[in-house]
C-alpha cells in the first residue's frame, strides 16, 4: 500500500460507488462514537486501488434541511478525517482495504474539535477490532 507524504485526500481515497456504499451499509459493521457513526468493512486489497481505505461522509437531510450546514458538517469531517489518516494506515498493519462510510448522527452542528476528537476515537477503535 500507498502511505501518501502528504495528508492530502486523493481522489482514489473517495468512496463514491454508490453500490459499494450500499455495500457498507448492507454487510459492513459499525462503530459509534457521538456525534459520528462508521459503517465499514474489511476487504482483500485489489490492483486498482493503492490506498488502504476509501471514505465517505454523509449527513442527513432529514436533520439538516439546509445544504449549507450539511456542507459544512461533511467539510469538518473530512478535514478531521484526513488529517488522522496517514496515523490510521500506519497502525492498520494487515493488508487489508477498507471501505469508511461516516455518518453525522448529532441533532446540531458540533464544533471541529469535538468532531475531530471522535473521528480519532472511531479510528483507533477501528485499529484495535
Amino acid at each position: 500500500f500507498t502511505i501518501p507524504v502528504n495528508n492530502r485526500f486523493y481522489k482514489a481515497e473517495r468512496l463514491k460507488s454508490s453500490r459499494k456504499i450500499s455495500r457498507v451499509f448492507a454487510h459492513g459493521m459499525s462503530v459509534v462514537q457521538y456525534p459520528v457513526l462508521l459503517y465499514y468493512i474489511q476487504e482483500q486489497p485489489t490492483e486498482s486501488n493503492i490506498y488502504p481505505a476509501q471514505a465517505a461522509f454523509t449527513v442527513s437531510s432529514k436533520k439538516f434541511k439546509n445544504a449549507t450546514d450539511r456542507n459544512r458538517i461533511k467539510r469538518l469531517m473530512r478535514e478531521a478525517y484526513r488529517l488522522q489518516k496517514r496515523n490510521f494506515y500506519q497502525s492498520i498493519g494487515k493488508p487489508l482495504q477498507y471501505k469508511l462510510v461516516f455518518v453525522y448522527i448529532g441533532k446540531e452542528i458540533e464544533n471541529y474539535s469535538r468532531i475531530e476528537n471522535s473521528i480519532h476515537k472511531i479510528l483507533g477503535k477501528l485499529v484495535t477490532s
